[in-house]
């Protein structure tokens, strides 16, 4: 049954997308020189209503006296901290195409009314879009010439067909593996759902803004007490990514203590990888880092910043033993992969790996001259 009602939701948006293509082209095709716009009307036909549907949720939201982060819609993505508007791509693959990075600035914000209009902004604003461009269409003049000349009614009436489509994706819930898979759904789930205080969302939020390259100077007070009620080990990471993002060794050198203590993730590989990274990047101690990451493969599984610090520890290792071609051609290879992967993050990670590379290579061992 969640199948099929995700498939007919589905269906029924592909029909009238199909519809709005059709429209649009069929409009301008019948202009007189206007035929080469057509296949430019089927690429870019979807961008306008994908837009007005996530400028609702962020209209919503900044309604609410929430913080909005960032508002992507692609390949285009804005964010708010750092200001930046940005060629990006598809960032996550279950998006149609967009997505709202919205946060309460505090408690006080945070109510269940306020996250349900926030979700419901999106559906809202593609249905009025959508009308508002057929009653535009319709009321075009109705003189012959006007008709012949002009492809805009029709392009219009295909943009509205298109934006019915994106509301009829998100007005019909459905879920996928349990789980709320549009804005309908989430709207229902969250009428229906406990809240969780703020506390233990920090996390969860400021590892989000990390990943979208919010450095964290500019989060709000509440997502930064990642040691109120959090889990151990997601606040304690986010401290210590902090903790590089200010080049502070006393920092991750006491997050570093507090995992440490609890025997099942001192023993992690994971905390095998910071270990290493520390000792290298603050203590100059190639041969404890070496050590630690010498019977460490990273299973594809792991989070992928913890890869990229292994492979900074590794250049580290490699700067420190004499090796600085290598370690700058890993370091080298790591800014790229990171622009591949996460097109927003150098924002945050250029800064720590120029940091640490300039200390090693300082550091490094003089050439030796015979």
């Amino acid at each position: 049954m969640e199948d099929f009602n995700r498939h007919l939701a589905q269906g029924l948006a592909i029909v009238l997308s199909l519809l709005g293509v059709l429209m649009g082209m069929t409009a301008i095709g019948r202009a007189a020189g206007l035929n080469w716009l057509a296949p430019l009307f089927v690429l870019l036909a979807w961008f306008p209503s994908v837009l007005a549907h996530e400028l609702g949720h962020a209209i919503a939201a900044w309604i609410c006296g929430w913080r909005v982060w960032m508002v992507h819609v692609a390949p285009l993505a804005w964010r708010s901290h750092p200001h930046s508007l940005q060629l990006v791509g598809y960032l996550r693959g279950r998006e149609m195409g967009g997505f709202v990075v919205c946060h309460p600035p505090s408690e006080n914000n945070d109510t269940r009314a306020r996250t349900m209009l926030i979700s419901a902004g999106g559906p809202i604003a593609s249905w009025a879009f959508g009308f508002a461009l057929a009653v535009v269409a319709a009321a075009w003049p109705a003189s012959p010439y006007a008709m012949r000349e002009s492809p805009l009614p029709g392009v219009l009436g295909g943009l509205a067909f298109i934006s019915f489509s994106v509301a009829v994706l998100s007005t019909w819930p459905y879920w996928k593996n349990a789980r709320p898979a549009n804005d309908a759904a989430m709207l229902i789930a969250k009428a229906r759902d406990r809240r969780s205080p703020l506390s233990e969302q920090a996390a969860g939020v400021g590892y989000q803004l990390w990943g979208y390259g919010v450095p964290s100077r500019f989060w709000d007070p509440w997502i930064r007490r990642t040691d109120d009620g959090q889990p151990l080990i997601s606040g304690a990471y986010l401290d210590f990514l902090r903790a590089l993002e200010s080049n502070d060794p006393e920092q991750a050198k006491a997050v570093l203590a507090r995992i440490g203590v609890h025997k099942a993730h001192g023993e992690a590989d994971y905390f095998k990888v910071l270990k290493a990274f520390a000792a290298v990047r603050w203590d100059n101690d190639a041969s404890t880092a070496e050590s630690l990451l010498s019977s460490k493969i990273l299973p594809p599984q792991e989070p992928r910043d913890i890869v990229w610090l292994r492979d900074m520890a590794i250049a580290g290792v490699q700067y420190l033993n004499g090796d600085g071609d290598y370690g700058r051609e890993r370091l080298a290879r790591l800014r790229r992969k990171i622009a591949s992967q996460a097109p927003l993050s150098p924002s945050v990670w250029t800064p720590i790996i120029s940091s640490a590379e300039a200390q090693w290579r300082s550091a490094a061992p003089a050439p030796h001259i015979s």
